[in-house]
């Protein structure tokens, strides 16, 4: 059976069951809530992903109905040290694990902690693959993105020799006080 699954209202246990692979090139622009979070970009920058979909046996309980996801892109953002243009290669694998509802979902992803690198979602009918691509990528930007090293020079000092200099030449106003008081 050749089943066309559509990415945007993916029935995720079906497609797990199958153990059926998508995957696509999408602009950047299609993805505005992370284009929100970044400097412009070229309309040729493109996200492409991946979605396998498998079972994997457990002991006593119905299989579990997973996606591996996996993305690659560039992004282009401001550094918070120079302000200059930086860039971010995005290279992400992620396996997520589909369960009955959000309940169910949120009791075992805080069973599991930091212990597992899974994370647990509610399965739907028509799940939204291209809003949980947005997601991953939003959080895998660094939260102060930076350079490892800026291509220029960046002062990192609050004020230059002129600022100091300038305030060394002017008497304190407290000491000009105290010398009318004892005059």
């Amino acid at each position: 059976m050749d089943t066309q699954w559509n990415p945007k209202k993916l029935h995720v246990i079906e497609f797990a069951k199958a153990g059926q692979t998508i995957s696509g090139i999408e602009p950047l622009q299609n993805y505005e809530r992370l284009m929100a979070e970044l400097r412009p970009q070229s309309p040729l920058n493109a996200v492409k992903w991946t979605a396998k979909g498998f079972t994997r046996p457990v002991t006593g309980a119905p299989d579990d109905k997973c996606v591996d996801l996996t993305l690659e892109t560039i992004l282009y953002s401001t550094c918070q040290r120079c302000m200059g243009e930086l860039e971010l290669p995005m290279a992400l694998t992620h396996r997520f694990v589909f369960v009955k509802d959000e309940a169910t979902a949120e009791a075992l992803d805080e069973a599991a902690g930091d212990e597992f690198e899974e994370d647990f979602l509610a399965a739907s009918k028509e799940f939204d693959l291209h809003n949980l691509i947005e997601e991953e990528l939003i959080l895998a930007m660094p939260f102060i993105p930076m350079h490892e090293t800026c291509p220029e020079e960046v002062p990192l000092q609050s004020s230059d020799a002129d600022f100091r200099a300038a305030l060394t030449s002017k008497p304190n106003a407290f000491a000009v006080l105290g010398s009318l008081k004892k005059g």
